[in-house]
Order: C-alpha cells, then structure tokens, then sequence
C-alpha cells in the first residue's frame, strides 16, 4: 500500500472557474473508492501505486477536460512493501513517540526563542546559543 500526497491548482479558472473545478476534482476522488485526506496544503490518499498514478493522471487531466488551459499538479508517493500503511499512520506515531497523544485534538502555539550571538575579536572566536521552547494551549 503507498500514501500519495497530491496537489492539483488550475492557474487559470477556466470556463467552469475555480470552485467549480475544485468540487469536480473532491467529486473524482469520492469515486475512486480510495481513502483519502483533505488537507491545507493539498490531498493526500491511500491506495496501490498503480491506483494513486492512475488517479493523479485522471486529476490532472479532468481540469483541461473543463476548458482550464493551464494546470500545475505536485505529488509526492510513499511506496513501502514492507508493510501496510494507512493515512495518518505516521502522525500517530509521531505523537506517540513523543508523548503527545491528544497533542492535535485543540489549539496550541508553539513559541521559539532563539538566540544566537557570534562575534570574533583578535583571531578569537566567541559564540553563545540560547533556545526556549514554550508551548501554550
């Protein structure tokens, strides 16, 4: 089983425009069967890599079958043999590894302070580095 992470943008909005062609595409994907994700950034989906390169190719094309003129497609597969793998399958065990089961499930905010000092005097080099991680839900 293989993860795809796949984002497909139409950079015109063609004779349909730009939500209509959207919905056409999560309309695909519902009818391919396969288990998939919406996120931010993109899709990400859960099949046989045959499946996934057969629905990026039917994703990709669908937009210019609208009238779009110019699509610009990403993907990224994750192809393991070894065992099956399911969407989702490496955030839980990233949480779980560190301890932070229920870490997705609100708000939290994540601040970073760091600061770096580095100066040389006379051929001697002097460097100071403070980190702080506070996490605030």
């Amino acid at each position: 089983m293989a993860l795809m992470d796949i984002t497909v943008i139409p950079l015109d909005k063609g004779p349909a425009g730009l939500s209509a062609g959207v919905a056409q595409l999560q309309e695909i994907l519902r009818k391919s069967g396969l288990d998939h994700k919406l996120h931010d950034m993109g899709t990400t989906v859960s099949g046989s890599s045959r499946e996934l390169f057969a629905l990026a190719e039917q994703l990709h094309e669908h937009l210019f079958s609208t009238g779009t003129q110019r699509v610009y497609t990403v993907m990224k597969i994750d192809d393991r043999r070894d065992k099956e793998v399911a969407i989702g399958d490496k955030t839980a065990l990233g949480r779980a590894q560190t301890g932070q089961a229920g870490i997705g499930t609100g708000l939290i905010k994540i601040i970073l302070i760091f600061l770096s000092l580095s100066f040389q005097l006379d051929g001697s080099e002097f460097h100071a580095v403070s980190r702080q991680v506070v996490v605030v839900r």
